[in-house]
């Protein structure tokens, strides 16, 4: 409800604006949002193990955020429509950075971190970590654990079975590799602009973003 109050009143600043494509950009992220949260309630009667799907909900949720963000800050500074759609996708891949990183973070025992370990499988969700590790190895027993933690059916004892197995199956390297290349791309749309302290600090952001702790 206070995201739902959130967006409402981003929508209302937009508005305010008078521009009609920010109001746009806004729109379409509530849009993202929705279609995402849709997809990830509906996958869990999927009993296939789809890192595409998994890709799909957080480019609707979490990466759609950053793009409007990218989108909208261009567009606030009379940005050519090429800037635009670069720095929108520059969010959008910083985003997809962002949502692994905090993916990884369930498979972590750091009470640091602020999330506890094993959080995810508990809410019904199956993340890049521990998809890589089933479609990998195809270990069937692994693969009926996280049909439970789908359906919502899963105890303590199994999601940490499941988590163990998951870092012995190299899961969390892989996840690392993957944000990793994102965020090459993601620098890599910054090399067209000249230097300068703004594109070092988006630099900066981006390895923030893959390299924080909590």
């Amino acid at each position: 409800m206070v995201g739902d109050f959130i967006l409402a009143n981003s929508l209302i600043n937009a508005s305010n604006t008078g521009n009609t494509e920010l109001v746009n950009i806004v729109s379409v992220a509530a849009q993202r949002l929705a279609a995402g949260e849709l997809l990830q309630l509906s996958n869990v009667q999927n009993n296939d193990f789809s890192e595409q799907v998994y890709f799909d909900i957080i480019c609707g949720k979490t990466a759609a955020l950053f793009a409007a963000c990218g989108e909208g800050g261009a567009l606030s500074v009379n940005a050519s429509k090429a800037d635009i759609q670069n720095l929108k996708r520059f969010g959008e891949l910083v985003g997809i950075c962002f949502q692994i990183r905090d993916d990884i973070f369930d498979y972590c025992s750091d009470s640091s971190i602020g999330k506890p370990t094993g959080n995810d499988m508990k809410e019904g969700k199956l993340t890049l970590p521990v998809l890589y590790a089933l479609n990998s190895t195809k270990n069937q027993t692994m693969a009926n654990l996280a049909r439970k933690v789908k359906s919502g059916d899963v105890n303590e004892i199994e999601i940490d079975t499941l988590v163990k197995f998951t870092k012995e199956m190299k899961g969390i390297a892989y996840a690392e590799k993957v944000m990793n290349e994102y965020a090459d791309q993601a620098k890599h749309l910054l090399e067209i602009y000249p230097d300068s302290d703004v594109k070092e600090s988006l630099k900066s952001y981006i390895d923030f973003v893959v390299g924080r702790s909590f």
